[in-house]
């Protein structure tokens, strides 16, 4: 503020102008805020990487269970036969972490395919099918997508959560 505020106007004036210079400065600080965010990406990238690998997915423990066993006849037992112990150690569970994330991303997608497919087969008989649009997947467990299956095939209507 270079001039003293003499009148109501003047007062006005300046309270616009201070109103257009904190808007300027919001508008810069999320222009500032955008730019740090796509510098950073890669190293994002990197920690979901490495939590990938340090925690697996627990979302589907049969899933876990089938891994945890084919990585350790394949990884231990057959490519790192003649490896140290901590590279025998150290694999494997790397391996079968990240695999688990994959396999339930993936496994997502197959699910809502199964329960598609079995929706319309038990409809077949009874009535048509009109298309559903496409909803985006929602995270459940195979304990949970079971249950749903018993309960839609025992009383012959489906859920609204397959």
């Amino acid at each position: 503020m270079n001039n003293s505020i003499k009148t109501y106007d003047d007062l006005l004036k300046e309270k616009e102008r201070l109103k257009e210079q904190l808007r300027l400065q919001r508008q810069h600080i999320e222009d500032n805020w955008g730019a740090l965010k796509t510098e950073l990406e890669p190293v994002r990238n990197t920690f979901n990487l490495v939590g990938k690998m340090t925690r697996g997915d627990t979302s589907n423990p049969l899933i876990n269970i089938g891994l945890g066993m084919a990585s350790d006849l394949l990884l231990r037992k057959l490519l790192l036969g003649k490896a140290g112990w901590l590279l025998k150690a150290g694999i494997p569970l790397l391996v079968k972490n990240y695999s688990s994330h994959l396999i339930a991303d993936k496994g997502k997608s197959l699910v809502k395919t199964i329960a598609r497919l079995l929706r319309k087969k038990s409809h077949r008989e009874s009535e048509p099918i009109a298309e559903e649009p496409e909803e985006p997947v929602e995270e459940q467990s195979f304990n949970s997508f079971a249950e749903n299956l018993d309960t839609a095939g025992s009383s012959g209507k489906t859920t609204d959560k397959l």
